[in-house]
């Protein structure tokens, strides 16, 4: 599949090939008028990550040799980023190409030393990676859930950050990061228990606007995850003894596991043994007398190998192998952790007043690190004093900050000038746990970077910002406390309102410094036409327009020839004759029209916050008037025919394409085994030298650009095929392409992941 460029001839078509080499010297060879269309994403001119294939965007010279291969009426797409769009269309159209348009694709920060919770533990921004399992908090039902990492966020940035922090929690975070509140609402009064039944609530509000907040807020540190994972509490309880109070031997000689229990604490000892019993362990216990300060006490063993008990010997040796917790641990059962946490405490820890867990003491930090973690993934919170070697347990899940005075504000609030990389992730349920100097914090996906208000800067540069007078708050679209309560959006992110404090900043009121970056721009050009008009030049050439019918949003046609309601309506209307304008056999609703706006999966639910859900509207309940699809309505005498489709409701995403991103499009070549491997087996080579594409493309996007543009069984040109995700979105949809890379390991990871859809084609030509 992969050729030379030097193995290329001159004037020949490598249909469905990939080509290594330099793509401006490949092109020259390629014949004449020869391809029907150009999906591209060049470089960017961004100097991105600081690579050299990025220091500039093509020149003219290139696109006139892609302008030359290509079919007169052809057309051409291609990516660019928001601050060298310009200089690539330009180069674009000097080269000869008409600009017909731009489509949009639209897309949506804690500190380099923050780390973030996943199946796997605790991971920095250069460890995670797309795919990786993480926990997040589901802000409607308030539990722990998990989740994907569906995209990573990594920048590097010199600004002004926010520090929240206080003996709980210690967060850093950019101004326009998302921070989860979380609210606490009466709903009931028990009376026979004298107490209130409390709701929680949990929404969030950006970073900066905890500096306008006057009064008590509570930040979430930990939940309750339900688990997935389920060994018994019998044999939780039996581990956490085991990791405290115990010891694993494996060796030639003996393959055994001992736990230690002085008859001082005589009721542990019994426990002990109830839980061997209950086990079904073949074991035996073993008493010595001791004498420490002048005191004889009996010391108990509890022995068991491996011969006798090999089916659960095995099991603990591998949940806890060299004496050590795994975080496959934390996906226990709720029920099964809190056991695992009793065995841990009473082996080697305190308890409060005889029966609340106090502390947990382990030299070991790694061990400290799990267990706090163990805790806030049980509603509880640890906090680790490495001085006494211990986890302090706390039964509150959350903290306050009592922002009632600006004493108090500056306590637990301050601005931090920053110079260095910051990182999040995205997740579905836009929230994860992060972890930043020993403390747990549950926090929100981050916004995107924006401008500032100018009247504030004014404000701040004459010394007058703090004297800003609050004079409403607003209830942007936003947190999550909708869905808490029932309803369809986000919709109570507080934002408070402030006026200008000085004559200088009102008449900058209004004026911010920048926009939202939120979109990657992709020009739209066409190779001019060659004959009169686009008719014949489509007859001549078979290209020249754009695939409206393929690419419409959604289904809203009317109800469908085989709908007995439609026809039997139909007939009983007065004076109303078919005819094809108005003949609902006639499919021409397939769904809206295509704009030049594209969302991804997360300003799709952006856009679906702001504008709210609208219910599915079925015309036919309020219109008597409504048949088969079509409305009727009398005027002066003579039957009106309208078509209006049935809207099914959704939110305003609903009326743009959105391309969303799948899991298994990532690959990486490892040149330790010489092999190309999923991202789902990045893991297995996490010691290996791995090499990936930096910036692949959705392939659902890239399908979506290729039927849009390109005729039936044409040939797609990507003179930047990097690991081949146009090249498969073309075999999947019955074209043909045609792909330039100059990097050898792109080739053979575009090659690896090329091979099924090749073979399936074959097949299927066969």
């Amino acid at each position: 599949m992969i050729v030379r460029e030097e193995e290329l001839d001159v004037g020949t078509l490598p249909v469905n090939k990939i080509i290594l080499g330099d793509a401006y010297k490949v092109l020259k060879k390629l014949p004449d008028n020869s391809i029907d269309a150009v999906v591209t994403d060049p470089p960017y001119g961004l100097e991105f990550m600081n690579q050299d294939w990025d220091r500039d965007v093509p020149p003219v010279k290139f696109w006139k040799e892609v302008l030359r291969v290509m079919k007169h009426g052809a057309h051409l797409l291609s990516f660019f980023g928001t601050r060298t769009y310009h200089r690539g269309v330009v180069n674009i159209e000097d080269a000869g190409f008409e600009i017909r348009d731009m489509i949009v694709w639209l897309y949506g920060c804690v500190s380099e030393d923050t780390e973030i919770l996943t199946t796997e533990g605790w991971k920095k921004y250069n460890e995670i990676k797309e795919g990786d399992e993480v926990f997040t908090l589901n802000l409607q039902t308030g539990k722990i859930e998990k989740d994907v990492v569906l995209k990573k966020f990594v920048y590097r940035v010199k600004d002004k950050m926010l520090h929240i922090r206080n003996d709980n929690t210690d967060q850093l975070v950019t101004l326009n990061h998302k921070i989860i509140l979380d609210i606490a609402t009466r709903v009931n009064h028990d009376k026979e228990n004298r107490k209130y039944i409390m709701s929680r609530v949990y929404y969030w509000t950006f970073a900066s606007n905890l500096l306008k907040i006057h009064g008590k807020i509570r930040l979430p540190l930990a939940g309750i995850y339900d688990g997935d994972f389920s060994i018994g509490t019998d044999l939780a309880e039996l581990l956490g003894w085991i990791l405290s109070d115990g010891s694993i031997i494996i060796n030639k000689n003996e393959k055994s596991i001992r736990i230690y229990q002085s008859s001082v604490k005589g009721h542990y000892v019994k426990r002990i043994r109830e839980l061997l019993n209950r086990l079904n362990i073949n074991y035996k216990e073993y008493k010595r007398t001791r004498k420490y300060k002048n005191k004889v006490y009996t010391f108990h063993e509890f022995f068991f190998s491996r011969e006798k008990n090999k089916e659960i010997f095995d099991k603990i040796v591998e949940l806890i192998p060299n004496n050590k917790p795994t975080y496959k641990l934390l996906c226990l059962k709720y029920e099964e952790r809190l056991a695992l946490i009793n065995g841990l405490v009473r082996g080697d820890g305190t308890l409060v007043n005889g029966r609340k867990w106090g502390a947990f003491y382990q030299k070991d930090e790694e061990f400290l690190v799990w267990f706090q973690t163990l805790l806030h993934l049980s509603g509880l919170q640890g906090r680790i004093n490495l001085k006494k070697k211990c986890c302090h347990i706390h039964y509150n899940d959350s903290t306050e900050l009592q922002l009632v005075s600006e004493k108090k504000r500056k306590q637990y609030l301050s601005i931090a000038d920053y110079e260095g990389i910051v990182w999040s992730i995205r997740t579905n349920n836009m929230t994860y746990i992060a972890r930043r100097n020993g403390k747990i914090f549950i926090t929100g996906n981050s916004g995107f970077p924006k401008g500032q208000a100018i009247d504030k800067l004014i404000d701040k540069e004459l010394g007058a910002f703090e004297k800003r007078k609050i004079i409403g708050m607003s209830n942007r679209h936003g947190g999550g406390r909708a869905f808490a309560e029932g309803h369809s959006g986000f919709d109570t992110e507080v934002h408070p309102i402030t006026e200008p404090a000085t004559p200088e900043a009102k008449k900058w009121q209004g004026w911010n410094t920048a926009l939202k970056p939120a979109c990657e721009p992709i020009v739209l050009a066409r190779k001019p036409i060659s004959e009169k008009n686009i008719a014949r030049n489509v007859l001549k050439w078979g290209v020249g327009g754009l695939n409206i019918d393929a690419c419409r949003i959604g289904d809203s046609r009317p109800p469908t020839v085989d709908d007995p309601y439609k026809f039997k309506r139909w007939k009983e209307q007065d004076g109303c004759k078919r005819s094809p304008s108005c003949n609902p056999d006639l499919d021409t609703n397939k769904g809206r029209y295509p704009a030049n706006v594209i969302l991804d999966e997360e300003a799709s639910k952006m856009l679906d916050e702001q504008s709210g859900i609208v219910k599915r509207v079925d015309l036919r309940d309020s219109c008597k008037s409504f048949k088969g699809g079509m409305f009727f309505k009398r005027d002066n005498g003579v039957v009106v025919i309208t078509r209006r489709p049935i809207d099914l409701g959704g939110g305003a995403s609903r009326f743009f394409y959105c391309a969303k991103a799948g899991r298994d499009e990532r690959f990486a070549y490892c040149q330790d085994c010489n092999e190309v491997i999923p991202q789902k087996e990045w893991e297995k080579h996490k010691n290996h030298k791995l090499i990936f594409h930096t910036t692949v493309k959705p392939l659902k996007l890239i399908e979506y650009l290729v039927r849009l543009v390109t005729p039936p069984n044409g040939i797609v040109l990507d003179p930047f095929f990097g690991t081949g995700t146009t090249g498969i979105a073309c075999l999947k949809q019955g074209f043909r392409f045609i792909g330039i890379e100059i990097d050898p390991i792109y080739c053979k990871i575009a090659e690896h992941r090329l091979k099924p859809y090749v073979k399936q084609k074959t097949l299927l030509e066969f």
